[in-house]
């Protein structure tokens, strides 16, 4: 890819786990909030947020052109789970549902985006969604 080249790719992402299994609780959701960063910059993705919540994940990325989207999400979610089984043992494992949600916007959004990823526990609490950033492809 060229240096002169600028691009501008916004993702809001979102997956839930298999059945809406609540796998993800508050002892291991700061680990795999980190574990799904990482894994998504080991793959060229900025992050810009990132939170789960006990049966889904919201995650805000910049991807370059040269990432197919499709197989980012895979990659992500694959290792996040083989992560989350080594890390927690046998009687311990999370598998996440074979879809996906994923949206995209300009920069100009990402500001509000990223105030609605970080506030996902309270907003869930309160019932103060906003329904077009919590479809998944399960609904």
């Amino acid at each position: 890819m060229s240096s002169h080249a600028l691009h501008q790719m916004y993702f809001h992402i979102i997956w839930t786990t298999k059945q809406r299994m609540e796998y993800i609780g508050e002892d291991v959701r700061e680990w795999m909030i980190a574990q799904i960063q990482s894994e998504s910059e080991k793959r060229e993705a900025t992050v810009l947020a990132c939170n789960t919540m006990p049966d889904h994940v919201h995650l805000l990325v910049n991807l370059p052109p040269t990432v197919l989207v499709s197989a980012f999400i895979g990659e992500v979610k694959g290792a996040s789970s083989y992560a989350f089984g080594r890390e927690y043992g046998p009687n311990h494992f999370l598998k996440w549902q074979t879809g996906y949600c994923v949206l995209t916007m300009r920069k100009g959004d990402t500001k509000t985006v990223v105030g609605y990823i970080a506030t996902q526990q309270e907003r869930h609490a309160q019932g103060k969604l906003w329904p077009h950033l919590e479809q998944t492809s399960d609904e």
